[in-house]
């Protein structure tokens, strides 16, 4: 659940009749919230971590006086974390969760029950956290269940001993993702009951296309698909989107502009109303493209991946232009970027993209796009360290300025947070602008060697703009008539490989 969302319930809990002395902490909120949240059947707590609030009994448990008391969790090899995450095949023998008091109370019986057979908590279902030592629970994992690829989750529940009215006092989750074996195409099927989510990893190269299709085993099967980035963050490239079956299979494609190195991961969902079963197939570009622009000339770069030859249509094609830059701020008043926009853009992009450790300090990032007259254009709030927004410019915003207010949030209510984001703005023309008319280049590209070609010349149809560089998209088709893409933002008199 969003922050705002518990914020809100936050705030209809303390809006009732307290007194100074019984108005309930934040502690007591959170853990009010939890305790009479209702799960979700067969739902990992990934998916929906304590369940669906119910504020009336959240705020029938606060009208009885509790002592909540203040519990952490974490591996003690890990001891920044909450949560405890595996990939690939290799599983440690033991893992050993460490949990303390933060509130200097007194000893605390606790009972410990894992939510799945293959976590096994060791010493016992009883132990005591010593208010100064805490205590170390270890925790077995069994091989046996973690042979063939997918993601399997588990969660160690803690809750008070002698209190079983407080709830749930922890959720340690346990994930652990075996990838996919590597291939040019790979694929595997997924299984899930009513409303449950199936997921699947995979190693993807930077710079190389993608493409994943699922598709539903029976006619009138129907799943929601999504595709994430490694680190978790939503597919920069793909918006999440419905499969089915043969022809209404689903597919998430990605430019190779748009991969980044690390491990993916395919949600599969099913609907509430039935189960579905699933074949996924995800397929990589046997080649990486690259472009180099020296003057007007147009340069492509293939290499091919793996051992054997790739034979390639090669083409490229001027998309529109692009613009980069640095901003820095303060969280205690939004920065405003003065962006200019081409006369001929007919789509806009914006890349945002801030350190990771910057982004740590802040909850969000609020965009508001405005005209020189204070018109309301677009906002969104973006909730990872990269963001992209996109909007098509009206008529009166082309050959002027749009005015971009950037509103960070810092975590913590007390702190200014200073930051810096990289920008990149992509303006699209109408209709992409072929180099060289439609001549392409047919090559066979020899396992281990890069092939440059000569494509032609970069033609604007259009003055590009002070400052504005090409964007250019190279095509390669390949046996079988797949296509890949890589779109790039080259930068004149200058070599630019990407």
């Amino acid at each position: 659940m969003a922050a705002p969302h518990v914020a809100g319930l936050a705030a209809r809990l303390l809006s009732g009749p307290w007194d100074d002395a019984a108005r309930p902490t934040a502690l007591a909120l959170a853990q009010a919230l939890q305790a009479t949240a209702r799960p979700i059947p067969d739902a990992s707590v990934l998916d929906q971590g304590a369940g669906v609030p119910d504020l009336s009994a959240a705020a029938r448990w606060l009208a009885v006086p509790r002592d909540v008391p203040d519990l952490v969790a974490a591996p003690v090899d890990q001891p920044e974390h909450d949560a405890i995450w595996f990939d690939g095949e290799v599983l440690p023998e033991r893992i050993i969760l460490r949990l303390a008091r933060r509130d200097g109370g007194p000893d605390l019986a606790v009972r410990l029950r894992s939510t799945v057979p293959w976590l096994v908590i060791e010493r016992g279902s009883v132990q005591t956290v010593d208010s100064a030592a805490g205590l170390t629970v270890p925790l077995r994992i069994d091989p046996a269940s973690h042979l063939t690829p997918g993601v399997r989750i588990g969660t160690v529940l803690v809750e008070a001993a002698a209190d079983e009215g407080l709830g749930v006092l922890l959720r340690v989750p346990v994930t652990i993702r075996r990838p996919m074996p590597p291939g040019r195409a790979v694929r595997t099927v997924v299984a899930m009951q009513s409303g449950q989510t199936g997921r699947e990893t995979f190693d993807a190269d930077s710079a190389r296309g993608l493409r994943v299709q699922v598709e539903t085993l029976s006619r009138d099967g129907l799943a929601f698909i999504a595709l994430h980035e490694p680190g978790g963050a939503p597919s920069r490239g793909m918006p999440a989107t419905t499969a089915g079956y043969a022809d209404d299979a689903g597919i998430l494609e990605l430019d190779a502009r748009d991969v980044i190195q690390g491990r993916y991961e395919v949600a599969v969902v099913a609907p509430p109303t039935s189960g579905v079963a699933a074949r996924i197939v995800v397929e990589q570009a046997p080649l990486r493209l690259a472009g180099v622009l020296r003057g007007d000339s147009l340069g492509i770069i293939a290499t091919p991946i793996g051992s054997t030859p790739v034979d390639a249509e090669l083409r490229a094609e001027l998309v529109g232009g692009w613009w980069r830059g640095l901003i820095s701020g303060s969280s205690a008043h939004p920065t405003v970027l003065a962006l200019p926009v081409p006369a001929w853009a007919a789509e806009v992009t914006l890349d945002l993209a801030m350190d990771p450790a910057e982004w740590a300090r802040i909850t969000d990032l609020g965009v508001t796009l405005r005209d020189r007259d204070g018109r309301l254009l677009q906002a969104s709030p973006l909730t990872f360290a990269f963001g992209r927004v996109r909007f098509t410019p009206p008529a009166t915003v082309r050959g002027d300025t749009v005015y971009v207010a950037l509103s960070p949030a810092a975590a913590a209510a007390d702190a200014e947070v200073t930051w810096h984001l990289e920008v990149e703005a992509r303006y699209r023309l109408a209709s992409p602008a072929d180099v060289a008319g439609d001549r392409h280049v047919t090559v066979t590209l020899t396992p281990g060697t890069p092939r440059a070609v000569e494509i032609g010349t970069v033609r604007w149809p259009v003055a590009p703009g002070t400052g504005v560089q090409p964007l250019v998209r190279i095509r390669a088709r390949v046996a079988a008539g797949a296509e890949w893409t890589h779109e790039l933002a080259l930068e004149a008199e200058r070599d630019e490989v990407q």
